[in-house]
């Protein structure tokens, strides 16, 4: 699976909204900011953990 800047986006973006964004620690916000900065640059990131992704978007269950 790859996950691009878009799809990334996208889910920071309703992580926000569903306020799971600020669930998430210290070390996991700042490992989703590298990834979006990376796939900004690089266009998309390769065999991809769906980890933080599913996170943001689901919550902590």
């Amino acid at each position: 699976m790859k996950c691009t800047y878009e799809e990334l986006f996208a889910s920071f973006r309703r992580g926000l909204r569903n306020g799971n964004w600020k669930k998430l620690s210290r070390l996991e916000k700042a490992l989703y900011r590298v990834s979006l900065g990376y796939s900004s640059v690089q266009g998309a990131i390769i065999k991809a953990k769906e980890y933080l992704h599913g996170r943001l978007r689901y919550g902590n269950g």
